[in-house]
């Protein structure tokens, strides 16, 4: 490649194409055809931009009587002819990608849609020869993330911008430290520009966005990231310097979050060989080192910017960790679950009761108001929780067989005779201790299971491990 100039990755849908023109025409053709009674549009609407995989997921329940496809080819030939029938680009498409086209700029798409959908309506629309790519999601196998990163891989770009109307576009640009500007005029809902850098009302706002944003953006820093912050790094970006671009003078912890490291993992950013706080401002040539939080080491002197651990730990998990709830709550750890709360929720109850933050969702640990936190990498129950004890190191601390693991109440030493009527007779003829959950009243016992329990707390505890 020789240009250099910066990468515009545009969403297609909702972006440059009025899927409205065809979609919903080719909708309503396949539900009159098939007799099903079709939801409002705007329900079909807000599919737009998801997977087709995910769509037809969506359809099937809803009685057509066909297998995905079935219903996937039906779909394909209507829409084909709805494309070249009834088709509209946004207003001014056409002469705002030929504008950006001769300025230098790198055009390309990334689309959700599959490669014949893609190619049909770029075709259609005399506009294939526009585009440096085109990034579909081929049999489902590929994430928006995941396209924008092989992009960016493969033209290597001084900046890089991703142009989208839903939230996966927002997301795809974040995870990868693209600029990202909200195509507002398309089929997201406004809450799903939350994270987006820029927004446009028309297709004619972007070259001169872009023209401002070359004026301001004059600025580099160059970041470095340390030990397990690298797992927040995509693989090419990991234990090396990266240059990060910027305008104006922004707070290093947003710098620190848009390249895509939660706050909460930090405890220590060096800038220029000082060591600074969340609110240093980044300046031009700055050289920032940034580091995880130190179990062993006593950076007393510095600042540290996760402050003191809690006196007595206590959690809260999200839905994603139920199994490692439970193995916490064995081990004695007051870890409330919050499978039916959103993430103001779960940061709600956190900030309330004082609780660490569990989860396996790195944007609920990106929320400002989130002071406490841990993004658990793996995905094996055991193995979580040994990271658990390992970062707030716990191993201490265990006090299994203490808390019930189905409610978290405490557990009670409790009297045979008040509990014999729930025993089971054999249990009864040979056993004399019994305890009893404080909270749910459930029953306990040191059964047959016992052992086996008691050697996966052991397990998790490092406990007769040698060397």
């Amino acid at each position: 490649m020789t240009r250099t100039k910066s990468l515009l990755i545009f969403d297609l849908d909702g972006t440059l194409y009025r899927s409205e023109s065809s979609f919903l025409p080719t909708m309503q053709r396949v539900y009159a055809e098939f007799g099903v009674t079709p939801p409002p549009d705007r329900e079909i609407m807000g599919m737009v931009g998801e997977t087709f995989d995910r769509f037809l997921d969506w359809l099937i329940p809803q009685g057509f009587g066909l297998s995905k496809d079935e219903l996937a080819k039906v779909i394909a030939s209507y829409e084909d002819t709805a494309i070249r029938e009834r088709g509209e680009l946004f207003p001014e498409a056409c002469e705002t990608l030929t504008v950006l086209r001769r300025r230098g700029y790198i055009l390309s798409i990334c689309t959700n849609g599959d490669p014949r959908y893609a190619h049909t309506l770029l075709e259609g629309f005399g506009i294939r020869h526009l585009f440096d790519a085109i990034m579909t999601n081929e049999d489902d196998r590929s994430t928006k993330p995941e396209m924008v990163r092989a992009l960016l891989k493969e033209f290597r770009p001084d900046r890089a911008f991703v142009i989208g109307d839903r939230y996966h576009d927002v997301e795809a640009g974040r995870a990868n430290r693209c600029t990202v500007i909200a195509a507002a005029y398309g089929y997201g809902k406004e809450e799903e520009f939350a994270g987006a850098d820029y927004r446009i009302e028309s297709l004619s706002e972007l070259p001169p966005l872009l023209d401002r944003i070359d004026r301001r953006a004059s600025h580099t820093a160059f970041f470095r990231f340390y030990a397990e912050l690298n797992d927040f790094l995509p693989e090419e970006s990991r234990k090396r310097t990266i240059r990060y671009s910027f305008s104006g003078s922004p707070a290093v912890k947003d710098a620190i979050e848009a390249i895509g490291v939660p706050h909460v993992e930090v405890d220590l950013i060096i800038a220029n060989s000082r060591s600074v706080d969340f609110s240093y401002r980044l300046r031009d040539g700055d050289r920032i080192a940034v580091y995880p939080v130190f179990e062993t080491l006593d950076i007393a002197p510095l600042v540290r910017l996760q402050g003191r651990p809690l006196r007595n730990p206590s959690f809260i998990t999200d839905v994603h960790l139920g199994k490692l709830t439970r193995l916490l709550r064995l081990l004695g750890f007051d870890t409330a679950h919050g499978p039916d709360l959103d993430d103001a929720g779960i940061v709600g109850r956190a900030l309330a009761e004082g609780r660490i933050i569990l989860t396996r969702d790195r944007g609920l640990l990106k929320r400002s108001a989130v002071t406490h936190g841990y993004w658990v990498r793996s995905s094996d129950p055991i193995e979580q929780a040994r990271e658990v004890i390992r970062r707030f190191d716990l191993a201490g601390r265990a006090r299994e067989f203490t808390r019930c693991p189905v409610c978290n109440g405490l557990i009670v030493p409790v009297a045979k005779k008040e509990v014999r009527k729930w025993i089971p007779p054999r249990t009864a003829a040979w056993l004399d201790q019994y305890y009893r959950c404080q909270t749910c009243r459930k029953i306990y016992w040191r059964g047959t299971h016992y052992p086996r329990l008691q050697g996966m707390i052991d397990s998790i505890l490092s406990r007769g491990e040698k060397g």
